[in-house]
C-alpha cells in the first residue's frame, strides 16, 4: 500500500546534498495561461491600436497526431509539484511516495496542449521595406510565403501574431546597408522555415550590419529554428519555447558561424533537434552573454547537447561561447554526449542551476560521450562544483 503521510520530503534547498547538481537558486516566474491574440490584449489596455485580424474556438481533437489543416495549438504552462526519488533516481508523482523513502521536492512546470479551430478575417499583407522607411507594422501575419521581408530598411516596432506562414520575418541581404528592428512581440505558431531569420556580415570583430533590440513572446509548434542569427545582433530574447522542433540544430534558437546574443530567459519546453534540443550555438565570431530559464523534455536527437549545445572559436574576438547560463534542467535527453548542456572552447564559463534526470545514451564516439547533465570539451574552464553525487554528471574531455 502506498502511503505518503510519513514520506521524507526535502526542499530543493536541499538538492545539492541528495540527488539534483546545485549551483544556484533560480527562479521559476509563474504563468497565466491567456489564449486572446496579442493585438486584443493590447487593444483592451489601448483602445488606439487595432484589433486581432482573427479569432479562435477551442475543440478536441479526436486524434492529436492527425490534427485538422490550419489547427492552431496554444501551450497553458502548468506549475506543478514533482519529487525526486533518490533511491530510484527518477522523477515521481505525489502519489508515488512510499513509505519511509526520501525525495526532494522540485517545483517545475508541464505544458497542457489547447487546440484551437482559427477564422481569419482581413489580416495584415506582406511587408516589403526596401525602401530604408523608418516604421512601425502593427498587424497578424498568416499564411504568408514571408510575411516581412526587412531588406534594406529599418522598422521601430513590430507587432502582432505570426501564424502558419512560410517564414515570419527575414532580414538579409550581405554587404548591403545596416538594417535593425527595434521591438518584436506577438505570438509565432506553426511556422514553418525560421520565424525570425537573420542573415548579415560581418565587419570586424564582432560587428554585424544586422541587429534586433529585442524578441519577446510565446513560440510554438514551429519548424527548422524559431530564430535563426547568422551574423547579426540582437539583444533580449524572452518567452515561451514550446513544441518546437528542427531536423538540424537548435529548435528555439540557433546561431551558426557568427552572431551575438546579449540575453536569452525563458522557458524551454518539448523542443526537438538534431543538436542542441532548444538551443544552438556554433560560434566563429561573437558570443551569448547569458542563458536563464527553465529546460524541461528538451531532446538531442542525433548528437550532443540535449537542451543547449555551444561551441566557439578559440580566437582572440571571440568572447565566450556562453559567458553565463543559470536555470533548471529537468529530464533534457541527448542521443550522444551532455544530456541537458554541451559547451566547448577554452573560453571561461558559469553555470548555476539544478539539473535533474538529464540523460544521453552515450552511443557516440569517444570524444562525445557522457554527461548526464553536462559535457565540457576542448579545456572549458568552470568553477569548482561541489557535492556531485550522479555519477558522469560532468565530464570534461581535453582539447
Amino acid at each position: 500500500m502506498k502511503k505518503t503521510r510519513k514520506a521524507s520530503i526535502k526542499t530543493m534547498s536541499a538538492a545539492a546534498l541528495i540527488g539534483a547538481v546545485m549551483f544556484g537558486t533560480p527562479v521559476i516566474a509563474d504563468e497565466v495561461y491567456d489564449p486572446t491574440p496579442t493585438l486584443d490584449k493590447m487593444h483592451a489596455q489601448n483602445p488606439a491600436l487595432p484589433q486581432s485580424e482573427y479569432s479562435l474556438s477551442e475543440f478536441t481533437p479526436e486524434d492529436v497526431t492527425n490534427l485538422p489543416e490550419g489547427t492552431v495549438v496554444k501551450y497553458e504552462l502548468k506549475d506543478v509539484v514533482k519529487y525526486y526519488d533518490k533511491t530510484n533516481m527518477e522523477l515521481i508523482d505525489a502519489d508515488q511516495r512510499v513509505d519511509g523513502g526520501e525525495y526532494i521536492e522540485v517545483k517545475t512546470k508541464e505544458s497542457i496542449a489547447h487546440y484551437y479551430n482559427m477564422e481569419v478575417k482581413n489580416p495584415h499583407s506582406p511587408v516589403t521595406n526596401a525602401e530604408g522607411q523608418n516604421t512601425n507594422v502593427i498587424g497578424d501575419f498568416i499564411n504568408n510565403s514571408v510575411a516581412i521581408n526587412n531588406s534594406t530598411g529599418d522598422i521601430k516596432t513590430i507587432i502582432g501574431d505570426f501564424i502558419n506562414n512560410e517564414k515570419g520575418i527575414l532580414m538579409e541581404g550581405r554587404n548591403t546597408t545596416s538594417q535593425s528592428i527595434g521591438s518584436i512581440s506577438g505570438d509565432f505558431i506553426g511556422n514553418k522555415d525560421n520565424s525570425i531569420y537573420i542573415y548579415g556580415s560581418r565587419f570586424n570583430s564582432n560587428d554585424f550590419d544586422k541587429s534586433i533590440d529585442s524578441i519577446a513572446g510565446n513560440f510554438y509548434n514551429n519548424k527548422d529554428s524559431v530564430i535563426n542569427n547568422i551574423y547579426g545582433n540582437i539583444g533580449k530574447i524572452s518567452g515561451n519555447f514550446v513544441g518546437n522542433s528542427s531536423k538540424d540544430y537548435g529548435a528555439a534558437i540557433k546561431i551558426n558561424v557568427g552572431g551575438s546574443i546579449e540575453s536569452i530567459q525563458g522557458n524551454f519546453i518539448n523542443n526537438t533537434a538534431s543538436a542542441g534540443g532548444a538551443i544552438y550555438n556554433h560560434n566563429y565570431h561573437g558570443y551569448i552573454k547569458e542563458i536563464k530559464g527553465l529546460f524541461v523534455n528538451n531532446t538531442a536527437t542525433n548528437w550532443i547537447g540535449g537542451a543547449i549545445y555551444s561551441w566557439a572559436s578559440t580566437g582572440d574576438d571571440v568572447k565566450s561561447n556562453v559567458e553565463n547560463i543559470e536555470g533548471v534542467f529537468i529530464n533534457n535527453t541527448a542521443e550522444d554526449g551532455g544530456g541537458a548542456i554541451y559547451l566547448g572552447s577554452n573560453k571561461s564559463n558559469s553555470i548555476k542551476g539544478y539539473f535533474i534526470n538529464n540523460s544521453t545514451t552515450s552511443s557516440g564516439y569517444d570524444y562525445y560521450k557522457g554527461g548526464g547533465a553536462i559535457l565540457l570539451n576542448n579545456g572549458i574552464k568552470l568553477a569548482p562544483v561541489k557535492e556531485c553525487p550522479f555519477p558522469s554528471i560532468v565530464t570534461s574531455l581535453p582539447g
